[in-house]
């Protein structure tokens, strides 16, 4: 059985109009986590991609027979370090795209390679070479996502189970604790063999591999290659108990080395596991979404933002153009008490990964304007935009301008397409971060503690960290990776584990400057609570806290 290898993935530079071969980034073929960032070197054994153009044919082709073949429609490639020159079986070609084997015996440390394609050779390209570094499959082929983790009869853990569930490439739904399965990747180490002509398995002991799903450390039954496929390992483990998501984070760690995250359903018991969010209340059981078809929803959105001093207040109400289901794995998140990371490149920063900007949605007309109202009689107006959102600033930050602790009503007389309807939000104590690391280096093997007070004790804590890097003199993020903890309120405590802060990049420059620079907030978010309105099939108020923002150098 072969899983797929980042075949679609964009290209990262454009098209050139001269015909030698240019190698403009190279990852490991699960991760995709690219030179720039940690944890980016390419195991010995493992099955890696160059991205750049020029490199092969128009038209992917892929070797159909083993051993995998030194030149490939007109494609080699080589590894030059530690004074060798390694020839690289390739497993697929195109002109933006070569795959190929990191041969066992590569030396570890770091070297070039070079790609040829119809005896035009490319410039040398800087890689790091290390013994292990595992890179995690996934059902997008870009690193990110659901990871390939099947079942012994090799269907995939889903969130669904479909029909025909049952054998390779079919969907048989969430994973159970003390259930035993396979997770999917490269990277584990080098083999002895003929690597490149069968695959070579055998349990990989010596390598101290951790897994880590939800936070939660699985017992691991093997690691090791495959005995299906060149290059590609599996990682036998069993679910732990208490853990339960549609988005669980996987993550696996081999000493300092940390792959990259994914995901994976996990009910406790049955198929179907049960989607979390922080903005959905739990009186509205997100699964059912799914059977709704073109849901229809109101939101009132309340905020307060210390850094920019901003008390402001969003409504609408908004019909999606599709199946319930796409509503559903929109809000999913991960759930309470674990952490995720994305990596990110060539942007002006993090990726903006609100699932909401790939649904298609229709604003309804609910009135000219709603009506707010806080303690004190304290009265405010949301207008209608332009798009049919209403919007204000309701004040700043200061005690007694607006959103100052206490119950606050929304109200509105209906429209063409929703009935009048009334809402309220209860407005928590502020969150406040007791123990900020402000111009204090945070060393990431150790992780990091943050303690907080105040806050919804029924509500959600969000803490968001990066760590990025800036060219001398600009503004535009190159590369980085940004982190994602939620946590309960009422804890007071979280604990952002090695393998979160192991991820980002290691900084020497002072705080704030340019080059290497990491950031962290802390957001509260108060427990959501529902409203009702004729013509929506649910409403949902929710208010956020959002905190201030330091500078912290991550070592």
């Amino acid at each position: 059985m072969r899983w797929g290898f980042p075949i679609a993935l964009v290209t990262l530079i454009a098209a050139s109009a001269t015909a030698q071969p240019v190698v403009s980034a190279v990852a490991n073929a699960a991760s995709n986590r690219l030179n720039s960032l940690p944890n980016s070197q390419l195991a010995q054994g493992s099955i890696a991609v160059a991205y750049g153009r020029n490199m092969g044919p128009a038209n992917l082709v892929i070797a159909s027979t083993l051993p995998w073949p030194t030149t490939l429609s007109g494609t080699s490639a080589q590894i030059e370090a530690g004074g060798q020159t390694i020839n690289l079986p390739i497993y697929y070609t195109s002109a933006t795209q070569v795959a190929f084997l990191v041969p066992s015996n590569t030396p570890a440390g770091g070297g070039n390679i070079r790609v040829t394609y119809n005896g035009q050779t490319s410039a040398t390209f800087a890689i790091g070479t290390l013994q292990s570094n595992l890179g995690i499959f996934t059902v997008n082929s870009q690193g990110s996502g659901a990871a390939i983790v099947t079942y012994p009869d090799y269907s995939l853990v889903s969130r669904t189970r479909a029909a025909n569930c049952g054998g390779p490439n079919t969907n048989c739904g969430a994973a159970n604790p003390g259930q035993t399965l396979i997770l999917w990747a490269t990277g584990l180490g080098p083999v002895t063999g003929n690597e490149s002509a069968t695959p070579q398995p055998g349990d990989m002991t010596n390598v101290p591999l951790r897994l880590w799903i939800g936070g939660q450390s699985a017992e691991i039954v093997y690691r090791g290659r495959s005995g299906c496929c060149v290059g590609e390992d599996q990682i036998v483990f069993v679910v732990p108990d208490n853990v339960s998501g549609c988005s669980v984070p996987i993550v696996a760690q081999i000493n300092n080395a940390i792959s990259n995250y994914a995901t994976m359903a996990i009910a406790p018991a049955g198929s179907t596991c049960t989607p979390y969010s922080p903005d959905v209340p739990a009186s509205i059981d997100v699964s059912q979404l799914s059977a709704m078809a073109s849901p229809i929803f109101g939101f009132i959105d309340f905020s307060r933002d210390e850094p920019d001093k901003v008390d402001s207040g969003e409504a609408g109400f908004i019909r999606v153009n599709g199946s319930g289901q796409l509503l559903a794995d929109a809000v999913d998140s991960i759930p309470p008490g674990t952490c995720t990371v994305t990596s990110f490149y060539n942007a002006p920063g993090p990726p903006d990964s609100d699932p909401f900007d790939t649904l298609s949605l229709s604003i309804l007309d609910a009135g000219a304007s709603f009506a707010v109202s806080g303690p004190g009689g304290r009265n405010r107006i949301l207008p209608k935009g332009p798009e049919g959102i209403h919007g204000a600033r309701l004040g700043d930050t200061s005690a007694g301008n607006y959103l100052d602790p206490g119950v606050y009503s929304i109200t509105g007389t209906g429209g063409r397409d929703i009935g009048s309807f009334t809402a309220s939000i209860t407005v928590p104590p502020p969150l406040v971060w007791t123990n900020p690391p402000d111009n204090v280096p945070v060393v990431r093997a150790n992780g990091m503690t943050v303690n907080w007070t105040g806050g919804d004790p029924n509500g959600i804590v969000v803490i968001e960290g990066l760590g990025a890097f800036t060219p001398q003199g600009s503004n535009t993020i190159i590369a980085g990776a940004a982190f994602l903890c939620l946590a309960r309120a009422s804890a007071g405590t979280f604990f952002i584990p090695p393998t979160v802060l192991l991820t980002l990049p290691f900084q020497t420059v002072p705080p704030g400057s340019r080059g290497a620079f990491g950031t962290m907030n802390l957001n509260g978010v108060a427990a959501p609570t529902t409203f009702t309105a004729p013509g929506a099939d649910f409403g949902v108020a929710n208010y956020e806290y959002l905190n201030s923002r330091v500078f912290i150098r991550f070592q």
